[in-house]
């Protein structure tokens, strides 16, 4: 997931999970813009959301619905 930002002063950018904490394997790239999840398992299905804050405004996006498909081996 990526947060696309364009204020001054560049915001702090955090992520969470709605429903609890960030998977493990989860890391934030990209300047706290992006949110991978490695090795993505079905637990790590449910909705995101980051939150950008600069000195003028803080901004909390939407929450994104994240499906994990995993195939059978």
């Amino acid at each position: 997931m990526q947060l696309l930002t364009c204020c001054s002063p560049t915001p702090h950018v955090t992520w969470s999970r709605v429903s609890g904490r960030l998977p493990a394997r989860s890391r934030v790239v990209d300047h706290s813009r992006q949110l991978l999840i490695e090795q993505a398992t079905s637990d790590d299905a449910g909705e995101y959301q980051c939150l950008a804050i600069n000195p003028f405004n803080p901004v909390l996006s939407s929450r994104h619905v994240i499906s994990v498909s995993v195939e059978s081996t």
